[in-house]
């Protein structure tokens, strides 16, 4: 048996924090692309937001356009205006305005809204 009772020595270790400079930049690396990430999600959702409040304006314009009492006073405005052209002399140079303008109202017009006076003037007039 060996009388030798003496221990191995080891060579002393230096304290290690466990995280290495690989760790770290992997680290940062992650928190970058999360902060572009989130970045991106907000840009994307602020251009939604804008598109989808220019939807619902398109939305209302439309329904708010094809109503029953704008229909009508467009309908009545080009009716007047056609009544102004017919008495003016047709060297006027307002015709030319209130021929546009009441073609431009005829033209917004729904089809029940679309009289035959104004069928008429709009095909003789507006081309």
């Amino acid at each position: 048996m060996p009388t030798d009772r003496s221990f191995p020595t080891y060579a002393p270790r230096r304290p290690s924090s466990g995280v290495g400079a690989g760790t770290v930049l992997k680290y940062v690396l992650l928190g970058v692309a999360a902060l572009l990430f989130i970045g991106g999600i907000t840009v994307v959702g602020y251009q939604l937001d804008w598109w989808l409040k220019a939807e619902n304006t398109d939305r209302q314009v439309k329904i708010d356009n094809s109503n029953l009492g704008t229909q009508t006073a467009w309908a009545d405005q080009a009716k007047d205006y056609i009544l102004e052209i017919e008495v003016l002399p047709a060297d006027a140079p307002v015709r030319a305005t209130l021929t546009r303008r009441a073609c431009d109202l005829i033209g917004r017009l729904s089809d029940p809204y679309v009289t035959d006076d104004l069928a008429s003037f709009q095909a003789t007039e507006c081309a």
